[in-house]
């Protein structure tokens, strides 16, 4: 066998070895996928079907029949005639204006502490940031009681307060993700800025924030995910029927049709979850088009 026809079979035996190594990679992505949306795949299909077709033992991959009732059911429920308007539309409103104004604030909180521990120097710094790294390993059960009869003492029960202000000053994961972040910005950019006149302040806003702003649109959307799901804390706090949010609201129209209409608790969820998906497709364009921590764009 000549040279050539070896280094022929060479590479036809290499260009299958890769072929079938592609092959396996995409079979376990696809596998992984399935398991990953199947879940998503039922609760679509139920939320289209008749309630006697979705309380069968015996599942089927397909509803023999469509019925938009259970999102009809969703949008006319208004909780026994206690609010006016749909109950979900009301929950949904209070979750926006209780937690958007929480999440951002809070992000850009965080990023100013983060750049604090990770640029600034002062007595202390690294002491701080160990007894700030060592909070996350306490429960947040923990504090459940303390932060309840603080917050009964502050006259603050049945209002909004303890839901939007405790959350407001910042998680301590993403003090430590923008943290991380402001370390692989080079300190050549602040010593140049601060021979130019800038302070603190003007450093952070003028070339920190926009520099981490892939950083902080990921903890932004975490920070908003976290409080929209966030049930305990509204549950405790929020009795009024007017406050209440939109896992309250879903919890409330779930238990009233658990048993009867298995397909309106599943659109009542999916119709939940459209906001979030939305907010996750908004925040991927800024990851592709932000900014490097070389201050360079991709």
């Amino acid at each position: 066998m000549t040279d050539t026809k070896i280094a022929a079979k060479s590479n036809k035996l290499a260009r299958g070895k890769k072929i079938a190594k592609k092959g396996g990679c995409y079979f376990f992505l696809a596998a992984c996928a399935f398991i990953v949306l199947f879940p998503f795949y039922v609760a679509v299909v139920t939320s289209f079907k008749f309630p006697a077709e979705a309380n069968n033992l015996d599942f089927t991959w397909w509803p023999t029949e469509f019925t938009f009732n259970g999102y009809k059911d969703v949008f006319t429920y208004r909780g026994g005639n206690t609010v006016e308007g749909p109950l979900i539309l009301l929950g949904f409103l209070n979750t926006v204006w209780m937690i958007l104004p929480r999440s951002l604030i809070s992000t850009v909180l965080a990023g100013m502490a983060g750049y604090a521990y990770a640029k600034l120097r002062f007595r202390a710094k690294n002491g701080m940031f160990g007894f700030l790294m060592a909070t996350m390993m306490v429960p947040g059960v923990i504090t459940l009681i303390p932060s309840y009869l603080l917050f009964y003492h502050l006259g603050w029960l049945n209002t909004p307060l303890p839901v939007i202000l405790p959350p407001l000053l910042g998680g301590t994961a993403s003090v430590f993700f923008l943290r991380q972040y402001y370390m692989g910005v080079p300190s050549d950019m602040m010593d140049a800025a601060s021979v130019d006149g800038l302070g603190y302040f003007g450093i952070y806003f003028r070339i920190m924030f926009p520099i981490a702003m892939p950083a902080f649109w990921a903890q932004f959307v975490l920070a908003f995910v976290g409080g929209y799901n966030e049930y305990l804390g509204p549950m405790l706090y929020l009795k009024n029927a007017s406050l209440l949010t939109l896992q309250l609201a879903l919890q409330q129209f779930s238990s009233s049709r658990q048993y009867t209409d298995p397909s309106a608790v599943m659109a009542a969820a999916l119709c939940a979850l459209v906001p979030t998906v939305a907010l996750f497709i908004a925040a991927q364009k800024q990851f592709i088009s932000g900014i490097v921590t070389s201050g360079l764009k991709l």
